[in-house]
């Protein structure tokens, strides 16, 4: 059973080679699409002899259907340029391959490492993700920019042992950068899908995010990261729904 790895970047330099090489056990194709990286990204993925393409970013969720089209097989294993395979991760990918995958998708356990810290609590872990299916029964949905892969109706993920290590952000600017954009997006697209402005849903929508993450979900045990993470995560919130009562004002 073969299995082809699909990966979207941009300016991934710091990360790309790590992710590469974590999956050079499990993979027999590794396929890369690059929206014109201005950093040595490309140079890095072609000297690791992966097939590597390029296409303009429209969205993510463009961007990730068009990448797992270019797959050579049936089997399709996603990541981020930032992500990459834990030892024990791998090796339950190769005990499924072994079997000639008998299940239609699989869930991988995402870890992150923020700002120097590995996040164990809140909403960022456990975080699973359908990351491993056979591309004739999932495909890429969402709303942009949080895309998720969407199996077919009666498929039930099988969950594999290991984590999917996801290197976030090195600095809080960094993060601060990413929320404002995330915000943006979100907002553009819920104006583009006609979804109305809500005082009520911007006031209660960072509560409940607060409450759920920090408190039942213990964000708090992860001390000044965790709480940065719920910080900037009521701010996104916030941020979306104002942009968006921005855009329909202009609108009108």
């Amino acid at each position: 059973m073969k299995l082809s790895t699909i990966i979207i970047t941009y300016n991934e330099a710091p990360n790309i080679e790590r992710c590469i090489r974590s999956l050079q056990q499990v993979s027999d194709e590794v396929v890369i699409l690059d929206s014109f990286s201005t950093d040595r990204t490309p140079d890095i993925c072609r000297s690791l002899g992966v097939r590597f393409e390029q296409k303009a970013y429209l969205n993510q969720i463009d961007q990730k259907n068009h990448v797992l089209a270019l797959a050579q097989y049936d089997h399709v294993l996603s990541l981020d340029g930032d992500e990459a395979l834990s030892e024990e991760l791998a090796g339950s990918i190769l005990h499924e391959k072994d079997l000639g995958f008998p299940d239609q998708a699989y869930l991988l356990n995402r870890l992150s490492f923020y700002c120097g810290k590995w996040i164990r609590h809140g909403d960022w872990y456990p975080d699973w993700k359908v990351r491993l299916w056979n591309k004739h029964e999932a495909h890429w949905g969402g709303s942009n920019p949080h895309d998720r892969v969407f199996p077919r109706k009666g498929i039930k993920p099988k969950k594999l042992k290991g984590d999917l290590l996801h290197f976030t952000f090195s600095t809080l600017q960094e993060h601060q950068r990413q929320v404002k954009k995330y915000a943006e997006i979100s907002a553009t697209t819920y104006f583009g899908s006609n979804r109305k402005f809500a005082l009520a849903r911007m006031i209660l929508s960072p509560i409940t995010s607060f409450v759920k993450s920090y408190l039942f979900k213990a964000g708090f045990l992860d001390g000044r990261h965790g709480w940065q993470i719920i910080r900037l995560a009521m701010m996104e919130k916030y941020l979306k729904y104002k942009k968006l009562h921005q855009l329909q004002k202009i609108k009108h």
